[in-house]
Order: structure tokens, then C-alpha cells, then sequence
């Protein structure tokens, strides 16, 4: 998607605007997206929400600890100064500023407090929610600013319930997810799929896939995967056990399957592996992963 504006009144240039006299009211809105990285300093009498798509924002006033990464939500409070630069390589993010005399209370309504980093990613959901707020500001007539205050409303309802469950779920996944590496540990020998796992948590394998990944960082098969090469390493290094044992004892039955994997992920066969570990005549010391 390339960059897109849209502003409220098309008769002034910064759409900067405090207005109690609606209860919620879009100034202008739009997707940004720069080759080079922009430099930020100022200061505006609206709320300022961005969403990061793409490369790295470190907003500087209010100091962050860390820079916003894509995925990340930011709302800049408003009547205050702020500032922010994009880390070279480029950028795009979302982007609305906002006002009206109930914004301050949708907002906490929705538990997004300005000035707080959070990070609800930027799913097929929220993209169409930004979409229609876009929409909303091409029809100009009496209930334009009616529309885009309902569009943005949709928009907050959105990130509030993608941040109320993720934070809900984050629990439940982490505990799921403790219950699932201690099973692929114990049974690393044995067809672990992606089905079998889901089933002993009674979740659709898309479910489960969704909050190991929330948890872990990583989807199921790739710990797995990860797992068995990191143990293979460990037994190609240290014992002379031929390969096709040493693909049983992760979980491979066929040899070939695992040599291929294990290439996949490593760039050397597992014969040829051993020989550099040899011919270095030393135990490495990095993960094999």
C-alpha cells in the first residue's frame, strides 16, 4: 500500500484541532510509507495514534525504552510536545489524530492510555479497520464527520479487543505451552504433528498453533525441528553412532528425510558436519539451531 491523507477540512494545512463540540472527531488519518527516515518534532492539540508496519520508530519524547517495532501501537498524548526519528532503511505505519470531548474517555473505556507502547500486530482485522476509516473521508456531506467518528470508534474497539484478549490468552498460552514442551521433551523420539499436540489440549490445530506461537515465539514444528538438530548435534559431535541411529533416536524413521532437514537447517549434510567438527579437532560451542 502506498502513502495516503486524508484531512477533515481540505481548507487547512495541519488539521490541528481540539473540538468538544462532538463526542469524537477524526482531524485526518493515513498510511505513511518513506524510502528514507523521517525525523518527527513537534507538538499538536489532538491525540496522535500510530501503528507501525514496517521498520523501526524510536520515539524519543516521551522516552521509550525500546523502539517500536512493526506491530507496535502508539498513542501520543495530546496538548504535549513529542518527538520521534525512523531507523534508516525506511518505514510505514498507520496513522490517525484525533479529538472530541469523549475521546479521552474511549480511550480508557478501550484500555489504550497514551504514551504506553503496546503491541497488538497488525492483523487482517485492523487493516480493514484503518481501510474504512479511509473510506469514511471519501464521502463529504452531512454525516461525514458522523462516519469517520464511527469508523475510528470501530478502529478502537478493535485494538482494545485485540490487546484484552492477547493479554487474557497470553496466560493460558504460556501454560499450554509449558504443558506442550514438556511433552515433545519427553516424547522427542516419537511423530509429534502439529494435530496430535493440539488434541491432547482439545484445540483446533490453528488455535494451537496461534497461542504456542504467542508464547514461544516459534511455531510448533520449528521447536521440534529445532529440538531434534540441536540433539542430533549433540550426538553427531560427542558419539560415533552411525547417522540413521542417531535420526531414530530424534524421532526420523527414515534417514534420508532427516539428512535433508538437517541440511536444510545447518547447510552441511550430518556426515559432513561431523567431519568439520573433526577436522577442527574442537567441541563447538554454538547451538546448532
Amino acid at each position: 500500500m502506498k502513502s495516503v491523507a486524508y484531512y477533515s477540512d481540505l481548507n487547512d494545512r495541519d488539521n490541528n484541532f481540539s473540538d468538544d463540540r462532538f463526542f469524537l472527531q477524526v482531524n485526518c488519518a493515513g498510511h505513511a510509507v518513506y524510502g528514507h527516515s523521517p525525523v518527527v518534532n513537534s507538538s499538536r492539540r489532538d491525540y496522535y495514534l500510530i501503528l507501525l508496519e514496517r521498520g523501526e520508530i524510536r520515539v524519543e519524547n516521551p522516552a521509550l525504552p525500546r523502539p517500536m517495532r512493526p506491530g507496535d501501537l502508539f498513542i501520543f498524548q495530546k496538548n504535549s510536545p513529542f518527538a520521534y526519528r525512523a531507523a534508516p532503511g525506511g518505514v510505514s505505519y498507520y496513522w490517525v489524530h484525533f479529538t472530541g470531548k469523549e475521546a479521552t474517555a474511549l480511550l480508557q473505556n478501550c484500555g489504550l492510555a497514551p504514551n504506553t507502547l503496546y503491541e497488538p500486530g497488525l492483523g487482517e482485522a485492523l487493516s480493514r479497520a484503518f481501510l474504512s476509516l479511509f473510506s469514511a473521508f471519501e464521502q463529504r456531506d452531512a454525516l461525514s464527520k458522523t462516519e469517520r467518528a464511527s469508523a475510528l470508534l470501530a478502529l478502537l474497539l478493535s485494538l482494545g479487543r485485540t490487546l484484552g484478549a492477547r493479554e487474557k490468552s497470553g496466560t493460558a498460552a504460556s501454560a499450554m505451552a509449558a504443558r506442550t514442551t514438556a511433552y515433545i521433551h519427553e516424547h522427542i523420539t516419537s511423530p509429534l504433528s502439529v494435530t496430535r499436540l493440539a488434541a491432547r489440549e482439545f484445540l483446533s490445530p490453528g488455535r494451537f498453533r496461534e497461542l504456542f506461537r504467542l508464547a514461544v515465539g516459534m511455531s510448533p514444528s520449528d521447536y521440534i525441528i529445532r529440538l531434534r538438530i540441536n540433539i542430533a548435534c549433540d550426538l553427531l559431535r560427542h558419539t560415533p553412532a552411525p547417522v540413521a541411529e542417531i535420526a531414530s533416536s530424534v524421532g526420523y524413521t527414515d534417514p534420508r528425510y532427516f539428512s535433508r532437514i538437517f541440511r536444510s537447517r545447518i547447510g552441511l549434510t550430518p556426515q559432513a558436519w561431523r567431519a568439520a567438527q573433526e577436522a577442527d579437532g574442537r567441541i563447538s560451542t554454538n547451538p546448532c539451531m
